[in-house]
């Protein structure tokens, strides 16, 4: 039965992936558990309604960006009530906002400068160690 409205891919090449993201109507992600989930935050910057679990990093994007709906792992009937509400409009969101959000929060310039922030910061500290331990 879910097959009549789902077309499950086992592989998309690159170039296909925002037209596939695009042409959803909601991008769900229902992870047992999840580290940083960058399918969710593609799905998010192309201003899809979302469903996913509290588990990693998918809380923080979906409450960052509004895009959706987060409900708890291994809950079948949570999940389907979770689709019907977006489904049926539930939830206001905004996709722009949400393709602004992921630009400002998870673009390559800037992890890549919360990355130098982090390492510089990590070097100051180690030297300031240093030097007080030799006093």
């Amino acid at each position: 039965m879910l097959d009549q409205h789902c077309e499950f891919k086992a592989h998309v090449d690159i170039d296909q992936m925002v037209r596939f993201y695009n042409a959803c109507d909601i991008y769900v992600q229902p992870s047992h558990q999840e580290g940083f989930c960058m399918a969710m935050l593609e799905a998010i910057s192309c201003g899809r309604p979302v469903v996913g679990t509290r588990v990693g990093a998918i809380p923080e994007m979906i409450d960052g960006s509004g895009a959706g709906v987060l409900i708890s792992p291994n809950q079948p009937e949570e999940l389907s009530q979770a689709i019907i509400r977006l489904a049926e409009g539930g939830g206001a969101r905004d996709p722009r906002a949400q393709h602004s959000y992921v630009v400002q929060n998870y673009s390559w310039s800037v992890v890549a400068e919360k990355t130098i922030s982090l390492y510089r910061d990590a070097c100051l500290r180690k030297t300031s160690m240093a030097m007080n331990h030799t006093r």
